[in-house]
C-alpha cells in the first residue's frame, strides 16, 4: 500500500502550545494518525503550518522561544532529534522541522 497522492482536502492538523497532531483519512480506506502529546517544549500554534507534497507531507513547528531542542518529545519520552525527525509509514515520509 502506498500513501501517495494525499489530497489536501484528506489531511487535517491541529496544533496547540505542547502538541502536534496530523490527521490523514481515506488513504485506500484507511485512516493515520501522527500525534506528539507533549512537545520538549511550548510552540507557537499560529506559525505551525503542514506542507503537503506528492510523496511527503512537512509538518514545520514554530518554536515560541529560539533555543536548541535536544529532543521532539518532552525529555521523559526520550526521542532525539537534530534537524529533521522523519516517520516512514510504507515508503510514504511525514516529517517534522524544528523552526526558530
Amino acid at each position: 500500500m502506498s500513501l501517495e497522492g494525499v489530497k489536501e482536502e484528506n489531511v487535517t492538523s491541529k496544533f496547540e502550545d505542547w502538541t502536534c497532531e496530523v490527521k490523514i483519512h481515506n488513504v485506500e480506506e484507511k485512516n493515520y494518525r501522527f500525534f506528539i502529546q507533549k512537545l520538549h517544549k511550548v510552540i507557537d500554534p499560529d506559525a505551525c503550518r503542514i506542507i503537503i507534497k506528492p510523496k511527503r507531507i512537512i509538518i514545520s513547528l514554530r518554536k515560541l522561544e529560539e533555543e536548541d531542542w535536544k529532543e521532539l518529545y518532552f525529555k521523559e519520552d526520550k526521542v532525539k532529534v537534530t534537524d529533521e525527525y522523519c516517520i516512514y509509514i510504507n515508503g510514504f515520509i511525514i516529517s517534522v522541522f524544528l523552526l526558530s
